[in-house]
């Protein structure tokens, strides 16, 4: 069996991972990013890769997020690639009925609560000038000037070439098959391609963070989220900014949607939940009904039972930290900032109290029930 040691092992190469070996890299640490099937195969294969802002709740996170959204400005040229990156705003919200303005005016008012935001309320006649495309009977829309877009693909590709010029050691189709605890610290990796001696194992595995948590006898309290989006054949440029649930891509092609549903780990299509998503479509461009779907596709994304990052060290194993989130797009290259800032100095200047692995205390799994009522399929091993 293959033995080396490294610095630090990073588990999972999706967003999270590949941003934090690149950092780590970059910090001068010898790293081993380690994936079980090809890079960015799992969640960030499948994903709107919006740079989202505006879905946030207010308060820290909202200014976390935000943060994190001014990192990518200069991304590019930091990692000397393109990756098709926009951060021109987005339609946050279409309002459609007059009902639906005190809801849309509470949610501009709380975001805006955070210097930086700068959340727009557009009546009819600015809306459309901001989006011709919109018909007139809408009631106005919500702009975010913060929200972005770009290519997860050529994102993540692009950390892991960065980080391969810097060092990094990457081992795709290679699962972590266990992690070496001695008297409480971390001392290796076995892999399926050999034994990786290290102080550090990183937990960026996603979906996948449970297993990996368990390995140290931590529990991570991840679920999966299912969510489908549907791809249209290329039409008509007419979108001049995204709005959510519809985004029209370069190549002309639209994402319709998404979903999210928590109905376990499975990648099924669903379609009896895409209705919702179809339907308003339709409402704000019926001329799209002459626009065939080409594929419906499902990711399923890692979701932390209160909708936080999890983020840091986890009690009682040295040498053992965690980086799971939704939103990894949004906070990729943040979260490899924070987690390279924890490991070469023991702290970051970014707050991230309330994301600490030990801030989940009781009975997780009647937590979880109670959180996730709509939720078909739990398993409760994901928390044993």
């Amino acid at each position: 069996m293959n033995e080396q040691e490294v610095d630090a092992v990073i588990v999972g190469a999706g967003a999270l991972g590949a941003s934090i070996a690149y950092h780590l890299s970059k910090a001068g640490r010898k790293v081993a990013l380690v994936e079980r099937g090809a890079i960015g195969s799992g969640c960030t294969s499948a994903t709107y890769a919006g740079i989202n802002v505006s879905a946030k709740e207010g308060g820290c996170y909202l200014k976390f997020t935000l943060d994190a959204s001014r990192l990518y400005l200069g991304i590019e040229d930091e990692l000397d690639a393109d990756v098709e990156y926009y951060n021109q705003g987005s339609h946050a919200l279409v309002v459609e009925r007059e009902s639906d303005w005190p809801a849309a005016l509470r949610n501009v008012e709380e975001l805006n609560r955070v210097p930086g935001i700068n959340m727009e309320v557009l009546p009819t006649p600015k809306a459309q000038l901001f989006e011709p495309a919109l018909p007139k009977w809408i009631q106005g829309a919500t702009f975010c000037p913060v929200d972005g877009f770009l290519n997860p693909h050529k994102l993540v590709n692009a950390y892991v070439r960065a980080a391969s010029r810097l060092g990094a050691i990457v081992q795709t189709y290679t699962e972590v098959r266990e992690i070496e605890v001695k008297s409480g610290v971390v001392q290796a990796a076995v892999t399926s391609s050999g034994k990786i001696h290290t102080p550090l194992v990183i937990n960026a595995a996603g979906v996948d963070a449970p297993s990996i948590g368990r390995m140290v006898g931590a529990s991570i309290p991840v679920v999966p989220a299912h969510g489908q989006v549907i791809t249209t054949a290329r039409v008509r440029p007419f979108l001049r900014y995204p709005m959510r649930g519809l985004v029209q891509k370069r190549s002309g092609n639209l994402f319709v949607g998404t979903t999210k549903k928590y109905i376990g780990p499975t990648h099924e299509v669903r379609p009896e939940l895409l209705p919702g998503a179809i339907s308003k479509a339709l409402r704000l461009f019926p001329f799209l009904c002459e626009a065939p779907a080409v594929r419906i596709w499902v990711g399923v994304r890692p979701w932390p039972i209160d909708g936080l990052p999890i983020l840091g060290p986890v009690s009682g194993v040295k040498g053992f930290l965690v980086a799971a989130t939704h939103s990894g797009i949004t906070l990729a290259d943040m979260i490899g900032h924070v987690i390279t800032d924890l490991v070469v100095h023991g702290n970051t200047s970014v707050e991230i109290d309330h994301y600490h692995p030990d801030r989940f205390k009781g009975d997780q799994l009647s937590f979880v029930t109670k959180m996730f009522g709509n939720m078909q399929v739990l398993e409760p091993r994901l928390f044993a």
